[in-house]
């Protein structure tokens, strides 16, 4: 008895077509889970300068989104200030 005899087909679909989707679906899971980029080695010298410019740009925004992040409980306070003027009829 072949091994694919006991797996179990949707109507319509033959038995020795379901190893070969199973095969098939196993191959785009495992390519999934490569790294299309590779190591930064092995890249192009363009590939290189986009990795490097994204770094120095990441590297600069830090302390900005740092310092807006710092300033949001005074904008905060500030809305709830007006908010309470207006309430009080102000």
């Amino acid at each position: 008895m072949r091994p694919t005899a006991f797996l179990p087909s949707p109507r319509g679909v033959p038995r020795r077509l379901v190893p070969r989707v199973v095969t098939l679906a196993i191959a785009v899971i495992a390519l999934a889970g490569c790294d299309l980029a590779g190591p930064i080695e092995q890249q192009s010298a363009e590939a290189k300068k986009a990795v490097e410019a994204n770094e120095l740009r990441d590297h600069i925004q830090q302390p900005i989104d740092r310092a807006k992040a710092a300033n949001d409980p005074n904008v905060e306070a500030d809305k709830a200030r007006e908010q309470a003027i207006k309430d009080a009829g102000g």
